[in-house]
Parts: structure tokens; C-alpha cells; sequence
């Protein structure tokens, strides 16, 4: 059985390694044959927007009794503030009840474009210019990973995914 039966993942156009190692190992984890699986659409975010979040927008009726998730993967770690954010900026009204999980990714710069070491090291530079004490957790992050190679990524971060995917509630 092709354990990505049922399951779109659509991805930011860069690929990212963090989020394939995540679809590898959830994609692992759900070799069993399980039903629910069948009915789902699970949605990847990258740095710079949801990708597919207009697809859910448009298609939120014909989306009705199928499992709707997106999960988040980044450099930082999981901040409650930001997450409900996001969340708030982004699902409302019809698409407000779909759930948000977040996985903890990887920090390349060898893998980076030459625009994203850009955009990172002008973050530096402001957020340096900050006291270290009053970093937000994102800011702390930046400042500990510029100049090194990181992989934070770990298969726990998919349990609480992996938990809805065998729930009975569907979108």
C-alpha cells in the first residue's frame, strides 16, 4: 500500500529538507492501513505563507467530511502566541475550526538561498541590537543558529498530527 494514498502535500516551491523528513516519517507512521487516511488533506507551511491556504479557502465546501490540517515547520520554537496568530490572521470565518500543529525544523544556511542569508542577517543585525534578555523565543533562536547547521526536527512533534488523523472528526 503507497502509505501517501489519500494525502496531498503541497509544499512552499523551495524545497525544504526539514519538511520532507517530517512527510517520510509521518508518512511512516501511517503505513497501516487506516480508512481516515483516505479522506485526508494535510497542508504544508513554509516560511513565507501557507501553501494551499487559498485552495482551502476556495474549496471549503467540497472539503466537508474530509480531514483538513496544517502544520507549520520552522526554525523556531513553538511559541502559543505566535501559533494563535497565525491562526487568527489566517483561518477565519468557514475554515476557522481547522486544526494548526507545529513541528520544529532544521537551520541550513549551506541550504539556503542567497536572498534568504540576506533577509536572516539583516534579522541579525536589528535583533542584536536588542538586550539578549528581552528576545522574543524566535529572536533567541535566530541569534543561537546564525553561523551553524541545526536539525531540530524529531518524530514527537508529529504525535499530536498523528492523533487527529485517527480521530473520527472530520472538517
Amino acid at each position: 500500500m503507497n502509505p501517501f494514498a489519500g494525502l496531498i502535500f503541497r509544499e512552499h516551491k523551495r524545497k525544504s529538507l526539514s519538511v520532507a523528513r517530517y512527510a517520510y516519517v509521518f508518512s511512516f507512521a501511517l503505513s497501516k492501513n487506516h480508512p481516515q487516511l483516505m479522506n485526508s488533506l494535510f497542508i504544508l507551511q513554509c516560511t513565507s505563507g501557507i501553501a494551499g491556504l487559498s485552495f482551502i479557502r476556495k474549496n471549503h465546501t467540497k472539503l466537508k467530511g474530509k480531514k483538513v490540517a496544517v502544520f507549520a515547520v520552522g526554525a523556531s520554537p513553538y511559541d502559543e502566541e505566535a501559533m494563535d496568530a497565525l491562526k487568527a490572521h489566517n483561518f477565519k470565518e468557514d475554515i476557522a475550526n481547522i486544526p494548526c500543529f507545529y513541528c520544529r525544523g532544521a537551520w541550513n544556511e549551506n541550504a539556503m538561498t542567497f536572498k534568504d542569508k540576506m533577509l536572516c542577517n539583516m534579522l541579525k543585525a536589528a535583533v542584536s541590537k536588542k538586550e539578549s534578555s528581552t528576545y522574543e523565543p524566535w529572536e533567541a533562536a535566530l541569534m543561537e543558529a546564525i553561523g551553524s547547521n541545526v536539525d531540530w526536527t524529531n518524530k514527537e512533534y508529529l504525535s499530536p498530527i498523528l492523533e487527529y488523523v485517527r480521530a473520527e472528526q472530520l472538517f
